[in-house]
């Protein structure tokens, strides 16, 4: 199949008043053309924030510490605001 979304090794952190809290740690996952996901969890455990991170809407104070998040082979952690 071909692979239309991959997301390797997803690491997000958020600053606080009180320190960094970690959101993402290791998030690895792929969607192949055709098919559909969805993202099951308990509260908190960082659904939206893997979505928010995919579509680049995280707020100012979110770190992606690591991790890629490719798009038809494009790398949209590191695209501008323009290109997404």
């Amino acid at each position: 199949m071909e692979r239309l979304l991959e997301v390797k090794d997803l690491v997000v952190r958020f600053r606080t008043y009180r320190g960094i809290v970690k959101a993402l740690n290791g998030v690895t996952f792929d969607v192949n053309k055709g098919e559909i996901v969805g993202l099951a969890g308990e509260t908190g455990s960082g659904k939206t924030v893997t979505g928010f991170t995919i579509m680049r809407l995280l707020p100012p104070n979110a770190i992606v510490a690591n991790g890629s998040i490719l798009f038809n082979d494009t790398d949209l952690l590191k695209l501008d605001s323009k290109e997404m």
